[in-house]
């Protein structure tokens, strides 16, 4: 189970779990990106100038596997 913060806006900011921690970067009601807890861009999201605007693309990065 994770723990789930919201910014004073009522936004997603941030949610933490077994897996690790990951922040929403807003851009006013766009959502922009999430960064892990070091600040490394792990999705970033391309919306239409909307509120809540319609999500145009999304880019998620991959973590190269670790040898064995």
């Amino acid at each position: 189970m994770g723990l789930d913060n919201y910014d004073g806006d009522g936004l997603f900011g941030q949610t933490v779990t077994a897996a690790g921690t990951t922040n929403f970067i807003w851009d006013g009601q766009d959502l922009l990106l999430e960064a892990d807890s070091d600040g490394t861009t792990q999705v970033t999201y391309s919306q239409t100038p909307n509120v809540y605007g319609e999500l145009v693309s999304q880019r998620v990065w991959e973590q190269p596997a670790l040898a064995a």
